[in-house]
C-alpha cells in the first residue's frame, strides 16, 4: 500500500476532507455549493473541527464566491471559538486574505473577525498591530479601528493601553464620527467598571 492511500484511510481528517473535496468539485454551480454551505452551517462544532482542513482551503480558494466565502469564514470563526488551539491558524488566514481581496464586504467582515483571535495570548499582539496600521489608513478605518480595539480589550484587558492610546490620539481635523466612535467606546468602558 501506497503512503497516499494510507493517510487517505487511516486519517479520519485528510479521508473527510478528501471526500468534501471530491464533493465541492463535482459540485459546479455556485447556487449547490451555497446550498451545500447552508446545511454544513448546521453541523455541530465538532465535526467543523474535523473538516477545518476543508473549510481553510475553501477559504482560501478564488473559485468560491464571495457570498459562500463569507459563511466559511463564519464557520471558521465559530470553530476557532470552541477550539482555542486553532486561532493562530485562523488569524493567519484572515491576514492572508485582508492582504489579497479588494471586495469590501469581505474585508469588513475579516476585520470584524480580529478581536476574536486574541483570544489566544500569542495572537494579541499581531491583531493589536493590524488594528493599528488600519487605524493610520483612513478616518472610516480609524473609527472601525476604535471598535475593533475596544472588541480585543474586552477579550483580553491587557491591551487597555493601546485603546487609550487610539482614544487618546487627535488629529488635525477630528470628524464628528471620530468623537461618536471615541463617546460610545468610552461609554461602554464606563458600563464596564
Amino acid at each position: 500500500i501506497d503512503t497516499y492511500h494510507y493517510l487517505t484511510f487511516c486519517n479520519p481528517e485528510i479521508f473527510l476532507a478528501l471526500q468534501l473535496g471530491i464533493k465541492m468539485e463535482c459540485t459546479k454551480d455556485e447556487e449547490e455549493v451555497s446550498l451545500f454551505l447552508e446545511n454544513f452551517e448546521r453541523v455541530p462544532v465538532h465535526f467543523l473541527r474535523n473538516s477545518f482542513t476543508f473549510l481553510c482551503g475553501l477559504l482560501l480558494s478564488e473559485k468560491v464566491s464571495i457570498a459562500n466565502r463569507l459563511k466559511v469564514l463564519s464557520m471558521i470563526v465559530k470553530c476557532s471559538l470552541q477550539y482555542l488551539d486553532l486561532c493562530p491558524t485562523v488569524l493567519t488566514l484572515i491576514l492572508y486574505q485582508l492582504s489579497n481581496t479588494n471586495d469590501s464586504k469581505f474585508i469588513f467582515e475579516l476585520l470584524k473577525s480580529l478581536p476574536i483571535m486574541a483570544n489566544v495570548k500569542e495572537n494579541v499582539p499581531k491583531v493589536i498591530a493590524t488594528i493599528q496600521a488600519i487605524s493610520h489608513k483612513s478616518n472610516d478605518l480609524s473609527n472601525f479601528a476604535i471598535r475593533l480595539m475596544y472588541d480585543t480589550w474586552v477579550i483580553d484587558n491587557k491591551c487597555y493601553s493601546n485603546l487609550e492610546s487610539i482614544l487618546n490620539k487627535s488629529e488635525e481635523k477630528d470628524f464628528v464620527e471620530t468623537n461618536i466612535s471615541k463617546a460610545y467606546v468610552l461609554k461602554k468602558l464606563s458600563e464596564k467598571r
